[in-house]
């Protein structure tokens, strides 16, 4: 079953045309990975996924809904980590994960103790935020993101911040997360040897549109970065 179902997606910033026709989708239990240079248009295209952004035109559909202002309820299906984590920096990480459960109508049960727990942030979740170092913060935002169990995770640039322990950590945590509970994953990261590791297929976003779609069995014979080095060689 198709979990993210994205048609013919264009978007403009003034006269800029950044998104020119993207299309694709994501089946159920599948990890994506979405890859693209600085500026190719893949925080806009999680914004539109989301609903934060409006598109020009096209449509995005997640479970077979599509996506627009008078169907908010969807979202409940969804989990994100968008650009930056935001976070409230007098408040601690266990009152940010109070709110989310609150607002995504989640108990706080051994499901949060556990993650909590493998995501290793014991010794700091009831420390205010203003205290957390980069790769804190991300594990925080991850943690918020699943939170809720959602159907698709959408994760852009998740590891920024994270050293490489961190980086091996989370990436064992999403493999697991996902497969346990079935989730699927649209996931962006610079860290091209990552992507190639834990992502069933591949898509390149060049010049507002996917240039390339491609599967792990694909890259038996070449890599990631020669991919994306030729892809935006042509």
């Amino acid at each position: 079953m198709s979990v993210l179902e994205v048609r013919d997606i264009h978007r403009n910033y003034g006269k800029k045309e950044v998104l020119k026709g993207v299309t694709f989708q994501i089946d159920s239990s599948e990890i994506v990975g979405l890859i693209g240079k600085n500026g190719a248009g893949k925080s806009t295209l999680f914004k539109v996924i989301t609903g934060l952004l409006k598109q020009k035109s096209g449509t995005v559909k997640i479970l077979d809904q599509e996506v627009s202002s008078k169907n908010r309820k969807i979202f409940q299906q969804v989990g994100c980590l968008i650009e930056q984590v935001s976070l409230y920096p007098h408040l601690t990480g266990y009152e940010h994960i109070q709110i989310v459960a609150k607002l995504t109508d989640t108990k706080i049960d051994e499901h949060v103790e556990t993650l909590i727990s493998t995501l290793k942030m014991n010794s700091y979740i009831h420390n205010k935020t203003k205290t957390y170092s980069q790769g804190m913060k991300q594990r925080l935002g991850i943690l918020l993101a699943v939170l809720n169990k959602p159907k698709l995770l959408l994760l852009d640039e998740p590891l920024n911040g994270l050293d490489p322990e961190g980086v091996y950590e989370i990436r064992t945590f999403l493999l697991n997360i996902c497969h346990q509970e079935g989730m699927s994953l649209l996931i962006s990261s610079h860290i091209l040897s990552e992507m190639q590791i834990f992502c069933d297929c591949f898509l390149f976003l060049k010049d507002g549109v996917i240039s390339k779609d491609l599967t792990k069995s694909d890259l038996k014979n070449s890599n990631l970065e020669q991919e994306f080095i030729e892809d935006n060689q042509e």
